[in-house]
């Protein structure tokens, strides 16, 4: 299935919502046999499960800090920094519809991890 890019206020796409700019901080990772440079490689890469994937993984490598200052980085702070970017991941996000959607899922996960 290919969930296609947003042609709103912001050009973002597929399931993880990427942007240019996330895509190529994370080192624009594209298919086998791509070039990043070549147009509409973003969109390609993003557009695969595995190489979107790959793509927040290495925006999370590249970024990993304590986001919420409570002095470990984890779950909560890759929220911020997907959401947020590496620059202001700091910012308050609690009261967004994504956050809530993120706590209801991690709470979740938790009550059936016992």
């Amino acid at each position: 299935m290919t969930i296609p890019c947003t042609s709103g206020h912001q050009y973002l796409c597929a399931p993880f919502l990427i942007s240019w700019a996330y895509w190529a901080d994370a080192g624009k990772f594209v298919l086998a046999n791509d070039d990043p440079e070549r147009k509409g490689a973003f969109e390609a890469c993003v557009q695969d499960a595995v190489c979107a994937g790959e793509t927040v993984r290495g925006y999370m490598a590249k970024f990993a800090q304590d986001c919420n200052g409570d002095g470990a980085i984890n779950c909560d702070d890759y929220a911020h920094l997907h959401i947020l970017g590496g620059f202001g991941c700091n910012a308050p996000i609690a009261q967004t519809p994504f956050y809530q959607g993120y706590l209801a899922c991690r709470n979740t996960v938790q009550s059936l991890s016992g």
